[in-house]
C-alpha cells in the first residue's frame, strides 16, 4: 500500500519563502497529495510567496482531490472540529475555483 503525504499550506508557504521547494518535492518522493481547501489557500498565499507557484508548475501534488459526498464532507468537519475546534461547516460542498496558482494574474 503506498502512502501518501498531505502537507498543508504553512509547509508549502515555509518551503517557498525559502526556496526551497525543489527539496520539498524530493521528501515527497511523488506521494504528495492536496484537496481543494489547501490548493485554494496556496492560491491566495502566492499573492504575497510568488515561489508558491513552483508547486503547481511542477506538478508535486498532482490535481487537488474534491471532496464531494456528503457522508464524507460531514466525517471530515468532524475531524477538523474534533481536532481544531470551530463551528460546523455548512452542508453545501464548497464551490471549485477554476483559478490555478501556475496563473500569474491571480
Amino acid at each position: 500500500m503506498r502512502l501518501c503525504w498531505f502537507p498543508d499550506n504553512t509547509v508549502l508557504c515555509n518551503f517557498a519563502v525559502v526556496d526551497r521547494v525543489p527539496l520539498l518535492e524530493k521528501v515527497l518522493d511523488g506521494r504528495g497529495r492536496w484537496t481543494e481547501a489547501v490548493a485554494h489557500e496556496a492560491e491566495r498565499s502566492a499573492r504575497h510567496i510568488p515561489r508558491l507557484r513552483d508547486v503547481v508548475s511542477l506538478g508535486m501534488l498532482g490535481e487537488p482531490i474534491a471532496i464531494t459526498d456528503v457522508e464524507e464532507i460531514a466525517a471530515v468537519d468532524r475531524v477538523r472540529r474534533s481536532v481544531f475546534g470551530g463551528r460546523p461547516a455548512p452542508t453545501a460542498p464548497p464551490a471549485s475555483s477554476s483559478r490555478s496558482l501556475a496563473d500569474p494574474a491571480v
